[in-house]
């Protein structure tokens, strides 16, 4: 446990001298597994205006495959003030992704720990239409919820996303994907019991911008991620890709355009079991043609 401790608290060492030493982290990130980081931004896809457009890596197919995860499931935020509006969406990762229907459950608890339950329900899917979703292929994405939160800070929502596949010719719905998503209401940071979670982001810009990622991340695990605006704009992998190795940190690309556009980074479990958002934002920053990356710290 004191081994683990010191090696903690060396790593917030470091990691705060990024802030002031731009150097030193090119020096770290160079250090990095950065030909992961590459190998992962040459088949990352890029999504502008609601729209995927070519993946980075023309060689790369823009069909979806059949992936551990069909269904990635997110919220637009992590943390809500009273009177925001909770947006949770799903955007399709595989071919089968269609003829499906989907479930929310719901769990409120109040700021005093009091907890009541929704029953399960049909989602609205945008348009009240009994949470059928005809089509989510070519990552195509939907609204599942729309919810005003309650004046209540210190609240939270844990809702159960649960989604049914039709295969046709009058087969009865068989299971597809079950995630669990908790959002919170007023809090500004709260320690999570949860296997992923976003303390801090450094965002290197340059030729080749990356995020440095601090907080609790499954070791050696590949992960889904998101960077900026989903489901508008911005960066994402249709397999899991990114790993921890230390549990601590995670690198990932960054963006190369999208100036003065508020992002995040949303991660996912290969098995769609649990999607977070990080707390931070981040402004994209256009490259930089030639140089190491620069910093700006969130």
């Amino acid at each position: 446990m004191k081994n683990a401790t010191k090696k903690f608290t060396a790593m917030l060492i470091a990691i705060l001298a990024l802030a002031v030493v731009p150097s030193a982290f090119a020096q770290i990130v160079r250090s990095a597994d950065m030909q992961r980081v590459e190998e992962i931004r040459a088949t990352a896809r890029q999504m502008h205006a609601g729209h995927v457009v070519e993946a980075m890596d023309a060689t790369v197919s823009q069909a979806p495959q059949a992936v551990s995860s069909k269904l990635f499931i997110f919220s637009d935020k992590k943390y809500y003030l009273p009177g925001e509006e909770i947006k949770i969406r799903a955007m399709g990762l595989a071919a089968d992704a269609n003829q499906l229907q989907i479930y929310i459950s719901e769990r409120y608890t109040d700021s005093q720990g009091t907890t009541s339950y929704q029953p399960s329900y049909l989602c609205e899917c945008g348009d009240s239409n009994g949470g059928s979703v005809p089509s989510l292929t070519s990552f195509n994405f939907i609204t599942l919820i729309n919810k005003r939160v309650p004046q209540a800070i210190g609240s939270k929502y844990d809702f159960v996303v649960t989604a049914y596949r039709f295969p046709g010719n009058g087969q009865p719905g068989v299971w597809y994907q079950t995630t669990p998503l908790t959002v919170f209401i007023g809090i500004n940071y709260v320690q999570e019991n949860n296997p992923i979670r976003i303390d801090q982001m450094i965002q290197g810009v340059g030729a080749f911008p990356i995020l440095f990622l601090t907080g609790r991340f499954p070791v050696n695990v590949p992960l889904y991620y998101f960077v900026g605006a989903a489901p508008y704009d911005g960066g994402f992998s249709s397999q899991p890709q990114p790993v921890s190795t230390d549990g601590y940190t995670l690198i990932i690309p960054g963006m190369y355009n999208g100036t003065g556009m508020e992002g995040r980074v949303v991660l996912m479990l290969p098995d769609g079991s649990f999607s977070t958002t990080s707390p931070q934002t981040f402004v994209p920053l256009p490259a930089s043609s030639t140089g190491p990356p620069t910093v700006n710290k969130q």
